[in-house]
Formats: structure tokens, C-alpha cells, sequence
């Protein structure tokens, strides 16, 4: 009979290792987004808005009125991490809230003066790290990673429910895409050097 191996055979170099996980696709969208985000928050500075926030007052410049549930859904935001993001962006006296006639346990949902002077200002600041990325993707560069990111996003909803809300917290970053108290970012750059990964 073969002897078991030693254990130091079962060992991997860490080398070894994290070249096969930089394979991974999860891995790699994983430190593309710790990048993006980092990036964000540092054009971002003094307005303290969130990625999450950011994309509530985007989508609420485009559709002015719009009902709480509907922006929970089409930003994939959980409703239950949706109504404190609310709450603080009505705080700071960014979005209002006017209860619909038709329906008065509904509210229809509106940027503020201040609330647009700020998205303008933000668009402004996250269209220089956009256009970083695009300088260094080249336009066609930058398109096919769109396209290819549709395709990866689409394979997943395949095998789920579309509207379903994303639900790991460690893969949302600093709020989290849902809203939800994801882990945080740091604001210093360093590219992982060993497998140690916040998840």
C-alpha cells in the first residue's frame, strides 16, 4: 500500500495559488471593484456620497416621482436596506418624499434643489474617474467590457430571478450595491500581494 504524501506535499507554494485564483473571474471583477471604488470615493471627497447613494439621486434625476419601490427594484436594492439609505439622503435635505393620493402608504420621491446641485456636481467628478478608466481602455476597449460584463451579469440572472436583490454583502462594498453594511473599502491603494482578501 502507498504511503500518504507528507504533509508539506499537500502544500502549495502561495505563489502557485494566487496565480490560479487571479484565473477566476469572480476574483478578478472582485479587485476591478475594490479599484473602481477606491477611485470613487477619492473624486468624490468632501460630498460624502456613497456609490449606492450616487446611483439613487442618478436614477431619481431620470425619473422624477418615482415611487420607493420602484427604485429598491430597478436599483436591486433591498427594501429593507432601502428605507435607512432614504432616510439619510432626506437628512441631508437631498430627496423629498410627497405621499401619493392614489395610495397613502406610498410616497413618490424627488430630488431637492440641493439634491440636483449635488448629483450634478458628483456626475461631474465620477465622469473624471470614468474617463481614466476609458483612456486606459481605449473606446473600443471600454465597450467590449461592457458587453462582456452584460454577458456575465445575464449568466447569472439566467439561472435566477432577475429582480432578485443581491444578497452577499462581502461582494458590495463599502454600503453595498443593496444598501446593506457591506465591507468596508480603504481608501489607500495596494495591489494583494498574498491571498488575504476581505470578503
Amino acid at each position: 500500500m502507498t504511503a500518504p504524501p507528507e504533509p508539506e506535499a499537500l502544500e502549495e507554494a502561495p505563489e502557485a495559488a494566487l496565480a490560479r485564483l487571479e484565473d477566476h473571474v469572480g476574483y478578478a471583477l472582485r479587485l476591478a471593484q475594490i479599484a473602481v471604488f477606491q477611485d470613487f470615493h477619492r473624486v468624490m471627497g468632501e460630498l460624502g456620497l456613497t456609490p449606492t447613494q450616487y446611483s439613487i439621486l442618478m436614477w431619481l434625476a431620470a425619473h422624477p416621482g418615482a415611487r420607493a419601490s420602484q427604485v429598491a427594484e430597478q436599483l436591486r436594492i433591498k427594501r429593507t436596506n432601502f428605507v435607512p439609505l432614504l432616510d439619510r439622503l432626506e437628512a441631508r435635505g437631498l430627496v423629498s418624499r410627497q405621499r401619493l393620493a392614489e395610495d397613502r402608504r406610498a410616497f413618490a420621491l424627488h430630488l431637492t434643489e440641493a439634491g440636483e446641485r449635488l448629483r450634478r456636481e458628483a456626475r461631474r467628478r465620477v465622469a473624471l474617474s470614468e474617463g481614466r478608466i476609458a483612456a486606459a481602455l481605449g473606446s473600443s476597449g471600454k465597450r467590449a467590457l461592457l458587453d462582456l460584463l452584460a454577458r456575465v451579469r445575464e449568466s447569472v440572472d439566467a439561472r435566477e430571478s432577475p429582480d432578485a436583490p443581491l444578497q452577499d454583502a462581502s461582494l458590495q462594498g463599502e454600503e453595498g450595491f443593496d444598501g446593506s453594511a457591506g465591507s468596508q473599502i480603504s481608501t489607500r491603494v495596494k495591489r494583494p500581494s498574498s491571498l488575504s482578501m476581505r470578503s
